[in-house]
């Protein structure tokens, strides 16, 4: 009886594995692969051409603010990787800055963006961001 139960068992696995599915017909209507609503958004990577200096600036919020002597960094960029690389090497304790830094980019959008919403998602604000107004 045993012999009988595994031979079925393994003669409907064999049938089963050996089915060519481009042979099977479906009974039915058939259902159109899904689009996505058409829309306009528009993505822009703003990695590149940030500035950036490592002290609390006064005034550095208004947009004329004249920062061409800070650092020109690209995202993502950790101001005290080299500070904590430092620390464990040296053992010394010293964990380095701990104020506040500022980060600043200028850009334009197209005039086609006028009167259209505009989105900016920051992904790797540490533990407080502060944004100025865009002109």
């Amino acid at each position: 009886m045993k012999r009988v139960l595994v031979f079925l068992l393994a003669l409907a696995f064999f049938s089963i594995s050996t089915v060519d599915s481009t042979q099977l017909t479906f009974v039915g209507k058939a259902q159109a692969a899904y689009t996505p609503s058409p829309n306009n958004r528009e993505k822009f990577c703003f990695d590149y051409d940030w500035k950036f200096i490592k002290q609390d600036i006064v005034g550095a919020q208004t947009p004329t603010f004249n920062d061409s002597s800070w650092q020109d960094v690209s995202l993502p960029h950790t101001y005290n990787d080299v500070d904590h690389y430092d620390t464990y090497v040296t053992g010394s304790g010293d964990y380095g800055f701990a104020g506040k830094t500022w980060y600043r980019k200028h850009f334009k959008l197209d005039a086609a963006n006028v009167g259209r919403k505009v989105f900016i998602e920051f992904e790797g604000v540490r533990q407080a961001g502060e944004f100025s107004e865009l002109i």
